[in-house]
């Protein structure tokens, strides 16, 4: 995980991402650091939310600029008044934004688990096979040695 305040998340780093497993007793990747990550994630996506909205502004102020629709200009078609409209505006634009990275990131998330379960499963089914794998071997040396004994009487 990321833990200088300085390092934004990028797809790469989001991607590389890795969570020790549970503790024993307990199933899947350990919650805590599931969570943390889950945090930065979402600090990540407020801070780009906070940008967008800022560049938005910005290009907006420069249009006006450039169309001469300052509000001092009363024949320029821009009321004051309407202002408050704008702001709306801005704000609907905002929270439509703000729902489709919480569900973008609702949804990355949902797959992450996925992947871990699934990857869960493969390990724990590797780890069955090795062990049947073992157990059998110690089988076999078991009953040679006890042949070997049997033939040494």
């Amino acid at each position: 995980m990321i833990t200088g305040t300085d390092r934004r998340l990028t797809p790469d780093t989001v991607q590389a991402v890795t969570f020790p497993s549970a503790r024993l007793g307990r199933r899947g990747l350990d919650e805590v650091h599931v969570r943390a990550f889950c945090g930065q994630v979402e600090r990540e996506l407020v801070r780009l939310f906070n940008e967008r909205t800022s560049l938005t502004d910005e290009v907006q102020r420069l249009r006006r600029r450039v169309l001469g629709l300052s509000g001092d200009e009363s024949g320029s078609g821009y009321r004051p008044d309407d202002a408050h409209v704008q702001a709306v505006r801005i704000l609907s634009n905002a929270q439509q934004t703000a729902d489709r990275y919480v569900a973008e990131a609702q949804e990355y998330s949902r797959q992450m688990a996925e992947d871990a379960r699934r990857r869960r499963d493969e390990i724990l089914a590797e780890a069955k096979s090795h062990a049947a794998l073992m157990l059998e071997e110690a089988r076999g040396e078991a009953s040679r040695a006890a042949e070997a004994a049997l033939a040494a009487r």
